[in-house]
C-alpha cells in the first residue's frame, strides 16, 4: 500500500509540477538575465551621453571655424529653455539673427538647467564666435542622461571647449 502511495505521488509530479531544482535553475537564469540587461542599459546611457557631448563639442568647434572665415558673420548655437532635447545652429550678421538648423540630442539625453531660468550660463542662452575665434562669452552647458552628467565648458578668449563628466 505504501508503494502505491509513493507511485501516485511520483505520478502526480510528472503531471505539471516542478521540482525544487527546476525552480532554482529558473530563478538563477532570470537573475542572470536581469543583471545582463541592467548592464547593457547602463552602457547604452553612457554611449548616448558621450554621443551628445561629442555633438555639442563638434557644433561649437564648427561655429568657431565658420566664424574665422573673415566674412564678418558670427556663428554660434542657441538653447531654448522650453525644449531640453535640442539646440539650434545660428548665425548673426550685424543685429540680424538667423536660425540655420535645429539639432536634436540623442534619445534619453537632455539639456539640464544650469539654474532655475536658463539651460546654460550664457546670456540669453546663446553663444557666438567672433572673427578671431573668441566666444561672445565664456560659459557651460550641462547635459544629463539618468544619473550621469556631462558639463561642456567654453573657455574665454581662446574659444577652447573642455569636457567634464560626473557620475561615470
Amino acid at each position: 500500500m505504501r508503494a502505491n502511495k509513493i507511485s501516485r505521488m511520483l505520478h502526480g509530479l510528472s503531471q505539471g509540477s516542478f521540482t525544487l531544482l527546476e525552480v532554482v535553475i529558473t530563478i538563477g537564469v532570470i537573475a542572470i538575465l536581469g543583471v545582463v540587461s541592467f548592464k547593457i542599459s547602463s552602457i547604452a546611457v553612457e554611449v548616448s551621453l558621450k554621443s551628445a557631448e561629442r555633438l555639442l563639442i563638434d557644433e561649437l568647434r564648427l561655429a568657431r571655424e565658420w566664424s574665422l572665415g573673415g566674412s564678418g558673420t558670427c556663428y554660434g548655437i542657441s538653447f531654448d529653455p522650453s525644449y531640453s532635447d535640442r539646440f539650434r545652429r545660428i548665425k548673426k550678421s550685424g543685429a540680424a539673427i538667423a536660425e540655420l538648423e535645429e539639432i536634436p540630442l540623442p534619445v534619453g539625453v537632455k539639456l539640464s538647467p544650469y539654474n532655475s531660468t536658463s539651460m546654460t550660463n550664457f546670456s540669453g542662452d546663446r553663444v557666438y564666435f567672433n572673427s578671431r575665434g573668441s566666444p561672445s562669452m565664456a560659459g557651460s552647458i550641462v547635459i544629463s542622461a539618468r544619473r550621469k552628467v556631462a558639463r561642456i565648458a567654453l573657455v574665454p578668449d581662446t574659444g577652447r571647449v573642455e569636457s567634464q563628466r560626473k557620475g561615470w
